[in-house]
């Protein structure tokens, strides 16, 4: 089984919401991160617009990566917030 019953119904509330906040922390860098990857990539020419399709979420790629780093600092801020809260919840 994925998920140990017991272990699963010792642990609190809090920190199943600190775990989901974490993980979601956690993918949210990954993405953002691959995202700038290829923002810096249109923009030093390695790849195109077209093949990025930058239009496709209504941002230019001039300002690619510009977007990618507003919304990888969000994606930090959230990591860090579910890593503080993890830290809180561990049973102690």
């Amino acid at each position: 089984p994925l998920v140990d019953k017991r272990e699963a119904s010792a642990r609190s509330g809090f920190e199943n919401i600190a775990n989901f906040v974490f993980m979601a922390g956690t993918l949210a860098v990954f993405n953002t991160a691959c995202i700038a990857v290829l923002a810096y990539m249109t923009e030093l020419g390695l790849t195109t617009e077209t093949i990025a399709k930058w239009h496709e979420i209504g941002v230019t790629a001039e300002l690619a990566d510009a977007f990618a780093l507003k919304w990888l600092s969000v994606s930090l801020v959230i990591f860090a917030i579910g890593f503080g809260l993890r830290k809180a919840a561990a049973p102690k």
